[in-house]
């Protein structure tokens, strides 16, 4: 069973810190990386299977494919017990927290900016699932 981890985000600036802090945390060291949420979702297409684990840092406002269109399309090929969605964005409505919640591919939301501590909070929750066999 292989790990796959996915940053997806249209800010350079942002994937580069996220980068870093997965390396600090020990989470991932070459994780994939996509400044669009279409290029993301063609990947994931191609190598997507049930055994491996596929943990997904999203954005939510992207152009041409955002965070939300992005999980539609998911939900067509993937599942939940494989696929984490941790969304890092800069929203902070109530109703897309709830919107969030209530998808089943996402185990956290946050808002930016992001930091070590909230990259390790996201591990631990990876960490747990995989623990957990779910």
């Amino acid at each position: 069973m292989a790990k796959h981890t996915l940053l997806i985000d249209d800010d350079p600036y942002l994937i580069l810190i996220m980068q870093k802090f997965l390396e600090i945390v020990d989470f991932d060291h070459h994780p994939f990386i996509f400044e669009s949420g279409h290029a993301a979702m063609a990947h994931l297409k191609a190598i997507y299977n049930r055994e491996d684990t596929f943990t997904i840092f999203l954005d939510l406002n992207m152009p041409i494919m955002n965070g939300w269109d992005f999980l539609d399309e998911l939900a067509h090929f993937a599942r939940p017990s494989n696929t984490y969605v941790l969304i890092i964005t800069s929203s902070i409505s109530p109703q897309e927290k709830v919107r969030a919640t209530q998808n089943p591919f996402v185990i956290d939301f946050d808002s930016k900016p992001i930091s070590a501590d909230m990259i390790s909070s996201f591990k631990a929750l990876i960490d747990a699932k995989l623990n957990a066999g779910q």
